[in-house]
């Protein structure tokens, strides 16, 4: 625990984190940037800033990582858990793009993957 309590505010933390959900495609990015707390782990700050390294030559790559469809499944998942569920016909579409995507990033990881 870092002494005092609101250490990560006094630092401007909680704006960071502000500006980041601004970035962010999906509920669920934005839950993740609301896990980040300040690091004071030299090995985990480390291994921090090489992913970081790796996500800045994605974006920069000349072949675009597919990105286009990021949406949050969870709630469409829960409604197709139970008998009986469906989806709506653009939920349907929205979840169909979603996978799209996945499976996009998958072969996209999967031909780098000595890279990444």
């Amino acid at each position: 625990m870092i002494y005092p309590a609101e250490f990560e505010n006094k630092l401007g933390f909680d704006q960071i984190r502000q500006r980041l959900k601004g970035y962010c495609r999906s509920v669920a990015s934005e839950q993740l940037v609301d896990q980040v707390r300040f690091q004071s782990d030299y090995a985990e700050v480390t291994k921090q800033l090489q992913q970081t390294r790796e996500f800045q030559k994605i974006v920069i790559n000349p072949e675009n990582f597919p990105s286009q469809y990021f949406y949050d499944a969870g709630e469409w998942l829960q409604k197709i858990a139970w008998e009986g569920g469906f989806l709506e016909e653009q939920e349907f579409l929205h979840l169909a793009y979603a996978l799209q995507t996945i499976l996009a990033s998958k072969a996209f990881f999967v031909k780098r993957q000595e890279e990444y």
